[in-house]
């Protein structure tokens, strides 16, 4: 009598783990799905365009600002944040336009050859393949002349 309460007593031992084992699988499914479509729609976010203004009066734009700033910020490395950082302290007060932020850019990333290298690649592009592969190749390097 004892040795069949022991054996009913261990086959609800089992029973227990088995469903603690089941429940504790089912949990650790769960929390891969979410932390999945958290992650996917992380993604989804950043690969949405910038955040729209339309210039109406009722628009928050500070927030519209705090929104580009975080949507771009996102796609910037370290070093660039940290300069990025200083370039806004030292302007300060001083009017922040997109002339100045790329003007600074150019001066703190480009190399101090960068205009003669471009200019002599231009110089050295030659003809090959079609006229419209030559205009390309053209174009791409004026474009990233700044003079």
């Amino acid at each position: 009598m004892l040795m069949q309460m022991m054996a009913v007593q261990q086959k609800a031992m089992q029973h227990q783990q088995q469903q603690l084992q089941a429940f504790l699988e089912h949990q650790t499914r769960a929390q891969n799905e979410l932390f999945e479509k958290q992650a996917r729609a992380s993604r989804q976010r950043s690969k949405a365009g910038p955040p729209k203004l339309n210039g109406t009066a009722k628009e928050d734009l500070e927030l519209w600002r705090f929104q580009i700033e975080a949507h771009f910020s996102s796609y910037a490395v370290e070093h660039v944040m940290s300069w990025y950082r200083e370039f806004k302290q030292t302007l300060g007060e001083s009017p922040r336009n997109w002339y100045v932020l790329k003007q600074q850019l150019r001066v703190r990333f480009r190399d101090s050859d960068f205009e003669f290298e471009l200019l002599s690649r231009l110089y050295d592009l030659r003809a090959s393949g079609t006229q419209q592969e030559y205009t390309a190749k053209f174009m791409i390097l004026l474009s990233q002349s700044s003079l």
